[in-house]
């Protein structure tokens, strides 16, 4: 209701001022009308010099007598109406001048001689001056030292008039009832030379040091006990802080375990009905012995909440506090602590501190949080290690910053968490610093904080749970599967895919091949060859995993046999498509292909090849759904490969289906030609990419010497192609044919030795460029001795065709991030997979990953590893770095 009449009264006085601006701009205008050539300057000055006369003339007993004949003077262009609207404007501005005069020079005679403050002011603003006892006592003599108790027995007039003021106040303050009454109050005590500078140098005016309890002190802690409220009679339940200072050199132990928490009681407390508290979050130590130390450092702010029984009764609070406080070297000893409040059964306002105490309600975690879930909370077991606690939570945010504390009222004291992020995964452990301790059936409570911004906070009665499996890998979901089928669909868009699919929309402009038949056995084998390929490669894989071999995506980009072969296959497609290859078949044969059998395989082998030369491709999702099934399960590898050959055979799947669309396909015409252009296109860029590819992992000459092979190859195919085209007018039939087919034997075996050569050359210039190239081998002894010292290890391991991994390198090595990591105590590993590839495989397969770029971060704080995103943002990665790694010490 205050509000509203605050709000009232503003726009009341924002209408009477926009009211005599206008007739203030209507006197103006009048005055400018008459002389339009003067400035504005002087229509100012003729302005304060008519307001001056007839503020002269016309003093406050004689401004309602008659102007106009003034006014007729001043402006004699008027007419009769406009003299008698001027006349009411004048009359209004003079008002209101006056009117605003007299305020300032009563306020300002008010600001020099303020007024003589009351000789007795009220209670809550008298107690903190009066620090002496009502009366002191000696023999005969008695000592009053409080004026409140002097002055009723006054004779002084002055004393009397004060005394009976203050009783005037007491009782309106008693009686208010309205809110227009507490706003009259309210105004009544407000300062407005010291409005500025509430609860910062005085003591608020409304509340004064209600709500606020007085300072206790031992052994260099101080605390005192806060509220939100000044009363409890309209508001029996108050939010309130036990406000624990802790000096510079002092901790306080913060969770159970080898140590208490704090502990608190209100036994003592008066007309108290309920009440409790939750700990805020603390800080995280640990020393060399892995003891995990949650503490508090500088302030402790424990929010309580507590309840009144009766609310007409003033409300008692004492606080008995127990904590165990430790020193710099970690020697800690129990101390006790009391804090006392009272709260008045008196109308409530908010105290001086309750911003302060709403933030600290706000800030303690919850239950539930949006963007931090907790998903477990089990006891696990793994050889050599034991019972942990393991705790999964999930992130909905990016993850630059993450702490999590364990609490046992039990007293069972753990160890530092080994926490493993992996994008927006989080895993703790928690290992008993006791070997063999019984965890079965004990509480423990989590508090987890991300970013420094959400945090939760969860109990939960610990049992043993064998269905996880020992690994970390995530469960394959309908979202990944989706995303391979997206990949696969992708791929048909491809430099290495596309033109068998351009190659098939051509086939069928041929004559005959609109057949229905034709065009179903046409989708049918492909179909038949892309599944059965991808299966009985899934199966090869699946095979080899079980047998100890490690797959990983990416390995295919390092062998040279693979890419070579990838070149040649796409150089002999370009030859086709442009009847750069052309053969002549005896009758026999010629009729053998013109069966519908061959026809079929042919099909069937078409479809090979798509799911071979997607292999050496890449789209969105593909490498990251690839490589995920090469670090899961059989049933992971099988459903996600399938998920990538459902999308690589969509386009035919519609053709078998809907038979129709190959009417959507035109006739013969130029659009053939424009699609065989682009095919074209598509294939020079496959084979440079794949030459590219090649270079950056072998050297310039190699890749010079496998581009004279090519070339040479498309001489010899050429040099065939003009020959089976060739007549040979002096020959006879049969030697046509004769010379035709050995001149076809010998370029096509030359192709194949080119073809074998060219792959023993290269393999040769891959494998010494690799055994040449610097690079670091991964040892986790050492990592985790570094752990030990507090230091951090960031691992970045990278090949040559990732070019990804390019963009990583250019940030890992730049001067500026290795002195950052240098700040942070951290070290750079950089290991080739090339080297020493199924050692390197391995170690990615722990964190299930099997293709790179691949970066992880061990710290003290996440000794388990932070995997970083596979393209790094340097913010990003600093931000990680310095939330979980330690700075380099001073020297």
């Amino acid at each position: 209701m205050i509000k509203k009449i605050a709000i009232f009264i503003l726009f009341f006085f924002c209408h009477i001022g926009l009211s005599y601006a206008t007739e203030a701009q209507d006197v103006i205008q009048k005055i400018a009308i008459t002389n339009p050539n003067a400035n504005f300057g002087d229509t100012l000055n003729q302005v304060i010099e008519t307001a001056k006369y007839f503020d002269e003339k016309y003093p406050e007993d004689k401004i309602n007598e008659d102007m106009t004949e003034d006014i007729k003077t001043f402006f004699p262009n008027m007419s009769p109406q406009q003299v008698i609207n001027f006349q009411y404007n004048i009359r209004d501005l003079l008002s209101i001048y006056r009117h605003t005069k007299k305020a300032y020079e009563k306020y300002k005679e008010e600001l020099l001689t303020p007024k003589e403050p009351p000789l007795i002011v009220d209670d809550d603003e008298y107690f903190e001056y009066n620090t002496q006892p009502d009366y002191v006592s000696n023999d005969d003599i008695v000592v009053i030292s409080d004026i409140k108790t002097v002055v009723p027995y006054s004779g002084n007039m002055r004393d009397i008039e004060s005394y009976n003021a203050k009783i005037i106040r007491d009782a309106n303050s008693a009686n208010r009832k309205g809110d227009f009454d507490e706003l009259k109050y309210i105004a009544a005590r407000v300062k407005f030379k010291e409005i500025l500078f509430y609860d910062i140098l005085y003591p608020s005016p409304l509340t004064g040091k209600k709500g606020i309890g007085p300072w206790f002190r031992k052994n260099k802690i101080s605390s005192r006990l806060i509220t939100s409220q000044t009363g409890i009679k309209d508001s029996p339940k108050v939010q309130g802080i036990i406000d624990i200072k802790i000096p510079t050199d002092t901790l306080i132990i913060a969770n159970d375990g080898l140590y208490h928490k704090p502990q608190i009681s209100f036994t003592n407390s008066q007309n108290l009905k309920n009440w409790n508290l939750s700990l805020p979050i603390p800080i995280r130590l640990s020393d060399e012995q892995h003891n995990d130390w949650s503490v508090y450092v500088r302030e402790l702010p424990i929010p309580v909440t507590f309840e009144a029984e009766d609310s007409e009764k003033p409300l008692d609070l004492n606080a008995d506090i127990t904590l165990d406080v430790c020193d710099a070297d970690l020697h800690c000893q129990t101390e006790n602590i009391t804090s006392h409040l009272t709260l008045q059964p008196e109308y409530s306002r908010h105290s001086s501190v309750d911003t302060f105490i709403t933030q600290r309600h706000l800030s303690l975690p919850t239950e539930h949080n949006r963007y931090l879930q907790i998903e477990s909370i089990k006891i696990r077991n793994l050889p050599n290690v034991g019972d942990f606690v393991e705790v999964r939570l999930i992130a909905k945010k990016d993850i630059s910053s993450f702490t999590i504390f364990i609490d046992s009222p039990d007293n069972i004291a753990f160890e530092a968490p080994r926490t493993y992020i992996d994008n927006r995964r989080i895993i703790s452990r928690f290992l008993p610093l006791t070997a063999d301790t019984d965890l079965q059936n004990k509480i423990v409570e989590i508090t987890a904080t991300l970013n420094n911004k959400y945090s939760i906070r969860n109990s939960s009665l610990l049992q043993m749970d064998n269905t996880i499996k020992d690994d970390n890998q995530p469960l394959l979901t309908l979202k990944f599967i989706l995303l391979a089928l997206i990949s696969g669909i992708f791929l048909n868009l491809t430099p290495f895919v596309f033109p068998f699919f351009s190659l098939k929309i051509l086939s069928l402009t041929k004559f005959g091949a609109r057949n229905q038949q034709n065009l179903k056995d046409n989708a049918k084998y492909t179909l038949n060859g892309i599944f059965i390929t991808t299966f009985l490669l899934a199966g090869i894989i699946i095979f080899s995993i079980s047998s100890g071999h490690a797959w990983g995506w990416g390995v295919q980009f390092q062998s040279m046999t693979i890419l070579i072969t990838a070149i040649f296959i796409l150089l002999l497609l370009l030859f086709s498509i442009n009847n750069g290859i052309v053969f002549n078949f005896s009758d026999r044969f010629q009729k053998l292909i013109n069966t519908t059998s061959f026809k079929r395989l042919k099909y069937f082998l078409s479809g090979v090849l798509i799911v071979l030369m997607s292999s050496i491709s890449t789209s969105p999702y593909f490498g990251s759904a690839i490589g995920y099934a090469l670090t899961g399960t059989a049933s992971d590898i099988f459903l996600t490969l399938s998920a990538v050959a459902l999308g690589l055979s969509l386009p035919y799947m519609l053709l078998y289906l809907l038979p129709i669309l190959i009417f959507f396909i035109p006739t013969p015409d130029d659009w053939m030609k424009s699609l065989k252009k682009y095919t074209n296109l598509m294939l020079v860029i496959a084979i440079i990419w794949l030459l590219v590819t090649i270079k950056v992992q072998t050297a310039t000459w190699p890749i010079v010497r496998l581009t004279i092979y090519l070339l040479f190859i498309s001489f010899l195919l050429t040099t065939h192609s003009i020959s089976q085209k060739t007549v040979y007018d002096d020959l006879t039939p049969s030697d046509r044919i004769m010379a035709r087919r050995l001149f076809a034997t010998i370029c096509l075996g030359l192709v194949f030795v080119l073809y074998i050569v060219s792959i023993f050359d290269i393999s040769r210039a891959f494998n010494h460029r690799v055994n040449l190239l610097p690079s670091s081998d991964i040892n986790i002894d050492e990592i985790n001795q570094l752990l030990q010292k507090g230091q951090s290890t960031l691992i970045n391991v990278n090949a040559a065709w990732c070019f990804k991994c390019k963009y990583n390198n250019t940030l890992f090595h730049s001067q500026s991030f290795e002195e950052y990591l240098k700040q942070y105590n951290t070290t750079l590993v950089s290991v080739n997979s090339a080297h020493n590839y199924q050692k390197t495989l391995n170690f990615m397969k722990k964190y299930h990953r099997s293709n790179l770029p691949f970066n992880i971060l061990f710290t003290p704080l996440a000794p388990d590893g932070v995997i970083l995103p596979d393209i790094s943002d340097e913010y990003k990665v600093k931000n990680l770095i310095s939330n979980f790694a330690f700075n380099q010490p001073e020297s």
